[in-house]
């Protein structure tokens, strides 16, 4: 059985590209598997896609923070933040999100530094064991040439 993602790489070999129009146009044809990812009652996709609408606008909204440490410094940063609250996505100003959550914030980002930090540390050790193979390698080719 073709599953729509199937479909999309066979889209793809055929025209050698894909864009939305080419892929609505495919998935019009109810005996694709790509016909059913779509809303087709015009009603229901209408509202969804102003809820799309709605969500775009919403994160488009920036402000700009200013560092305490450095006052002459400003970022940038979305205004408000998708977050979940009961089941439900709801988008809360990222300055109070980050207020209230800044200890939480900063624990996580340490905890992914220190990942990273034992990450490296491997491909450290496996970089040398490399080395140290590569050099045992030429060594004995080394010898095999000598003795040949």
């Amino acid at each position: 059985m073709t599953t729509w993602q199937d479909e999309l790489f066979q889209l793809n070999e055929q025209l050698g590209r894909l864009t939305p129009i080419e892929v609505l146009e495919y998935a019009k044809n109810p005996d694709t598997a790509l016909h059913h990812q779509f809303e087709w009652d015009d009603t229901v996709a209408a509202s969804r896609y102003r809820l799309d609408q709605a969500r775009y606008c919403i994160r488009r909204v920036t402000v700009a923070v200013t560092n305490q440490a450095e006052p002459t410094k400003t970022l940038t940063i979305r205004a408000f933040s998708h977050v979940p609250s009961d089941g439900v996505g709801v988008y809360r100003p990222t300055t109070v999100i980050i207020g209230e959550k800044k200890d939480e914030l900063l624990e996580e980002i340490t905890r992914t530094i220190r990942s990273w930090v034992r990450k490296h540390r491997v491909l450290l050790t496996v970089a040398d064991i490399r080395r140290t193979v590569q050099l045992e390698l030429d060594n004995l080719f080394d010898e095999l040439d000598e003795s040949a």
